[in-house]
């Protein structure tokens, strides 16, 4: 009996059979990852020209402005979010306002930069200042967040080299992280860090009783907004409040009559101590004033560090749960 003829056969039949297993495999795999896609889409960035794209799956979240920008060559910007969108696409920001054109979007600012007794600019009113976004780079972007990682020079004309050139005073060094949309509400996180380059720097905020400093945000104001606070509705004034950690605005940001709203977290310990709020019913910016008016140093072996996080959610206040937010955010080191 010739044995090869029958091996042959045979061998060819379970070449068939192990390839037809191996493909009902791949395809149950890529069923398997079809269904985990459908099921968390992918946090991503896009690199532009000017900026990043932050995304979550298909859908735009928010613009990193990286390059400076002005009108009409007046009130150069760059560093700064622009849009920001919520959680049904509404642009919620506004850049280059008309009653106020230096405000911007989610940004962080002082008016006061001292140098021993010169000064080097005003951030806040963007005079004489430039951010430089030395570095920008992709620190993650998987199923839970997308974050950049920007390294960033402050730079005055009013402080330059021997060649007259801007010459660097600060060191900015800035993490943006935006989670996917989860339960009605999108967490953004900023992790910033500012450290001296040069000896006897100071940072401070307007040089009246407000105080205006730090970290701010430029949202477009509902007809009616209401301000909400650890202790319950807050009613905006000329100075600063002291109504605790965190303050959510909401109103109908839509064409609609749905309400949500759009709160601002601080971090405990970064900076440290009682946190006061400049905040305005209408065309102003609203912000987590840090250090306020009297300017505070900034030193080269020990930089200074803020966070904050921003809070998109869909409802009112209540149901977005800020006391459990505020605690998990303050579990972070």
């Amino acid at each position: 009996m010739d044995l090869s003829r029958i091996i042959r056969p045979v061998t060819w039949i379970l070449a068939i059979l192990l390839l037809m297993a191996a493909t009902t495999e791949v395809r149950a795999d890529r069923k398997r990852l079809l269904r985990r896609s459908s099921r968390r889409p992918h946090m991503s960035l896009v690199a532009s020209q000017d900026g990043y794209w932050f995304y979550d799956g298909n859908t735009r979240v928010m613009f990193y402005q990286r390059t400076e920008k002005s009108q009409d060559g007046k009130w150069p910007r760059s560093n700064y979010i622009h849009p920001l969108y919520d959680l049904d696409g509404n642009e919620v920001t506004e850049d280059f306002p008309a009653d106020h054109p230096h405000h911007r979007g989610i940004y962080w600012a002082w008016h006061q930069i001292f140098a021993g007794q010169q000064r080097l600019g005003d951030a806040w009113v963007a005079s004489d200042f430039i951010a430089d976004v030395v570095q920008a780079k992709i620190i993650q972007a998987d199923g839970e967040a997308a974050a950049l990682h920007v390294e960033v020079h402050w730079k005055s004309p009013l402080w330059t080299d021997k060649d007259k050139q801007p010459r660097p005073f600060l060191k900015e060094t800035t993490i943006i992280r935006t989670h996917r949309a989860v339960d009605n509400r999108r967490l953004i996180d900023f992790d910033i860090q500012l450290q001296a380059l040069v000896p006897d720097l100071h940072l401070g905020g307007s040089e009246n009783a407000k105080g205006y400093s730090g970290f701010s945000a430029r949202i477009k104001h509902p007809e009616e907004t209401v301000f909400n606070a650890e202790q319950g509705p807050v009613q905006p004034q000329t100075t600063g409040l002291a109504v605790g950690p965190w303050v959510d605005m909401v109103g109908a940001y839509g064409k609609g009559d749905a309400i949500s709203g759009i709160g601002i977290l601080c971090h405990p310990k970064y900076p440290p101590g009682k946190q006061l709020w400049i905040l305005r019913s209408k065309s102003s910016m609203q912000n987590a004033a840090y250090p306020g008016q009297h300017a505070q140093p900034v030193l080269m072996n020990k930089p200074w560090h803020l966070k904050y996080r921003l809070v998109l959610h869909r409802g009112d206040t209540a149901g977005a749960n800020f006391s459990r937010l505020h605690t998990e955010f303050s579990a972070q080191p």
